[in-house]
């Protein structure tokens, strides 16, 4: 079995951040996808984060956009875990490319791309030498993932914003509700509506209406204003 990158996925409370941490581990008879003999040890590669987040109707927009999403030591084991914390940016339908890029080449060929671990920067090789690979800003992403790199997908569609509102409206109904005279029922049908949207939009997503779902969730979150 190939090396198989695993991500664990976390979003701060806060609402600003998410955390992706490399989970993959080492090889053994239970972790054939792990790093190590027979596959790639993790000291030898840069693992690179690539994140897109996809609006309805508009161009996509690449989230991890600095060189702070390489991550390389020396000192990384088959166990180590490399984690990237992301800014979050709303609601919406995110996709998580994480490459392993070579450290160094026996014999480099055109086109191949390396991390340099002097500058922390990506690297081209182009006419017999090596020259700057700006992966985050020039859209690369296609040279990598179509090479021989070792890399990883996950996507998936996050509704942070539309989940703490509905948290809102439940909460605004029991305030209400210790009011004798008050209609709460407004706050209660927010709630429900709500509830209704993140389940529909997240059916849509996993069967493939992936456009459908995040037009869907965009406008839910129109409609209901995010108290957080």
């Amino acid at each position: 079995m190939a090396l198989d990158i695993k991500i664990k996925k976390e979003v701060l409370n806060t609402g600003d951040t998410l955390i992706l941490t490399d989970v993959t581990g080492a090889y053994t008879v239970n972790n054939e996808g792990g790093y190590g003999t027979p596959n790639p040890n993790r000291v030898d590669y840069a693992l690179v984060l690539y994140a897109i987040k996809r609006p309805y109707s508009k161009d996509p927009v690449v989230i991890s956009n600095t060189i702070a999403f390489a991550d390389y030591s020396d000192s990384y084991t088959n166990t180590s875990q490399s984690k990237f914390n992301l800014p979050y940016k709303g609601d919406g339908w995110y996709q998580f490319y994480f490459i392993l890029v070579p450290i160094t080449y026996a014999e480099p060929s055109t086109n191949d791309i390396k991390y340099n671990v002097s500058t922390g920067g990506l690297e081209i090789y182009k006419s017999g030498e090596w020259e700057e690979f700006d992966l985050f800003f020039e859209d690369n992403i296609d040279l990598l993932i179509s090479e021989d790199y070792n890399w990883g997908f996950t996507e998936e569609i996050i509704q942070l914003d539309l989940i703490t509102q509905k948290n809102c409206s439940l909460m605004d109904y029991i305030d209400c509700s210790q009011c004798s005279n008050c209609k709460c029922d407004k706050y209660f049908e927010e709630h429900e509506k709500i509830r209704i949207y993140i389940q529909a939009i997240d059916y849509m997503f996993y069967s493939n209406k992936k456009y459908e779902a995040v037009k869907t969730l965009e406008k839910a979150n129109k409609e209901f204003k995010c108290c957080k």
